[in-house]
């Protein structure tokens, strides 16, 4: 039996645990009612800003994962290539994905997060979220570094109600980052986040590895090799992971083919591991020299699987297809056209529901903006109000005073 326990940061239960492919699957679940109250404390034009900055991961602490059915999908993790082993397709979660969800594009050529053979220390983090060097304490807990959950609440709403917005959101960015993006341990944001962020802070690094593909609206290229190399790693806020694109074509849109023996594997490790310090300075300079490959080489997008990769998938132990979806593809062509026929119709349908709800948003929008500015206007209309009643005050009592006889003038005359 294979125990692995998942720290998810969004689980809806305290714990879950589910037996299946002889894996078991142990869930420490976290809620964010708290952080979440405290973000909307910023107004509205705080809120855009902190979206402009970070991407929408505010949308995060909402989220709400069912803890079974990240269980169920634990157990087509294949631990060796590094995918999930659905019936039909390989699949792995891509950046691009990653970057939709947090609403932060992926663009060809960009800065993306390096370890630099240390972590970011204590004094950089306070001054970030605006503290004294000498006021703020890693804690430790066991080998692990960082910041609990509640120190940061605290500071939260010390900031809110000192109205110190611009370190308000610097430090709940810096707490999404670690119980959210990069959860290592529970109810701590560790160094290793940290570093992640403060990265982020300082040149724009973005909160992702070097990413496996060309970032376009449509199909362009995958890398296959860094230099000579042709097995992939990239670099994380706590380690290297391999990563065979490989094995994931279909998911980008291309024809999967069976990979070589050579590109399957790759390194994966730790940092602050016995010699590795080499490999990591090798994993970063590599990834100036990729090697891509695109429609010349693999063909015309298609989505499908040859042969020989079903028959090495088969051979690997991958469970075969449902019924379902056996059904699905033995259906005779006038079964085909009624299938597309209604996911057509549904997708229209879905489509249009999206576009009301967008409507609604966007008249939302507007009518809070026109309040906004009602607001704004009654606001200058109370104060002109309050500076004209200033005025008659300081003018009655500037009359007043012109009319009271001058006892010292009078004295003289007497």
């Amino acid at each position: 039996m294979e125990e692995v326990q998942i720290n998810t940061s969004q689980a809806t239960e305290c714990n879950a645990t589910e037996t299946r492919r002889n894996i078991r699957i142990v869930v420490i679940g976290n809620e964010f009612e708290k952080i979440d109250g405290l973000s909307r404390l910023m107004s509205k034009e705080d809120r855009d800003a902190f979206n402009r900055r970070y991407g929408r991961i505010l949308d995060l602490l909402a989220i709400r994962v069912k803890t079974k059915s990240l269980s169920a999908l634990a157990q087509f993790w294949n631990t060796d290539l590094r995918c999930f082993e659905l019936p039909n397709l390989d699949m792995v979660p891509t950046i691009e994905e990653y970057g939709l969800m947090v609403r932060l594009p992926v663009k060809e050529k960009e800065v993306v997060y390096q370890y630099k053979g240390r972590y970011v220390d204590e004094k950089k983090i306070a001054t970030l979220i605006g503290l004294l060097p000498n006021q703020l304490k890693f804690e430790k807990r066991g080998s692990i570094l960082g910041l609990r959950r509640t120190l940061l609440e605290d500071r939260l709403k010390v900031l809110a109600e000192q109205g110190h917005w611009k370190h308000f959101k610097i430090t709940l960015a810096l707490t999404i980052y670690g119980l959210i993006l990069f959860p290592f341990t529970s109810d701590m944001v560790d160094q290793a986040a940290m570093d992640v962020f403060f990265q982020f802070e300082e040149n724009g690094a973005k909160p992702r590895p070097g990413y496996p593909r060309r970032y376009f609206p449509f199909y362009d290229g995958v890398i296959f090799n860094w230099r000579e190399f042709p097995k992939h790693s990239v670099d994380g806020p706590r380690g290297c992971v391999a990563y065979t694109p490989s094995i994931v074509l279909r998911q980008l849109k291309c024809t999967q083919i069976k990979p070589v023996e050579e590109s399957l594997g790759g390194a994966s490790f730790l940092y602050g591991t016995d010699d590795v310090g080499l490999l990591i300075e090798e994993i970063k300079s590599a990834w100036g020299d990729i090697k891509w490959k695109g429609e010349k080489e693999l063909g015309k997008t298609r989505v499908i699987a040859s042969p020989e990769y079903k028959e090495w998938r088969k051979a690997r132990g991958v469970p075969p297809p449902t019924p379902m979806e056996a059904v699905h593809n033995e259906a005779s062509p006038a079964t085909l056209s009624q299938i597309i026929t209604t996911m057509t119709s549904e997708a229209e349908r879905m489509k249009a529901q999206m576009t009301f709800m967008e409507e609604k948003a966007d008249a939302a929008d507007l009518r809070i903006t026109i309040l906004e500015a009602q607001c704004r206007k009654k606001d200058k209309e109370i104060k002109d109000l309050q500076n004209d009643c200033e005025k008659a005050c300081a003018d009655a009592d500037q009359a007043r005073n012109a009319k009271r006889p001058r006892k010292g003038k009078e004295g003289k005359r007497r």
